[in-house]
């Protein structure tokens, strides 16, 4: 029994080491992660990048101090004030082909 208490111990070692390397490798990931989010979340309205150069994402450009204008689609549309019908008339004295 003695001879498997060190086997266990270098078994027990080496999954610690396995353990440490794996939180070294977790917490890069997770610092790559939260840059390349960042990255990901600039645009033309809070980096110095020129507005050609926004993803389709960046919000919506607008002049300082304007607020954004309202897209067609969602103006309401009103009913017809009046509703006129209109026929066509014959026209005499005109040659027919």
């Amino acid at each position: 029994m003695s001879a498997a208490l060190p086997a266990a111990l270098v078994l027990v070692a080496g999954l610690v080491v396995s353990v440490e390397a794996l939180a070294r490798e977790l917490a890069a990931l997770r610092e790559e992660n939260a840059d390349l989010r960042r990255q990901l979340g600039r645009h033309s309205g809070n980096s110095g990048q020129p507005p050609s150069q926004d993803g389709p994402a960046a919000p919506p450009r607008t002049a300082a101090g304007t607020p954004a204008r309202r897209q067609v689609h969602d103006l309401p549309v009103p009913p017809p004030l009046e509703v006129t019908e209109h026929r066509a008339q014959v026209v005499s004295g005109l040659d027919s082909p």
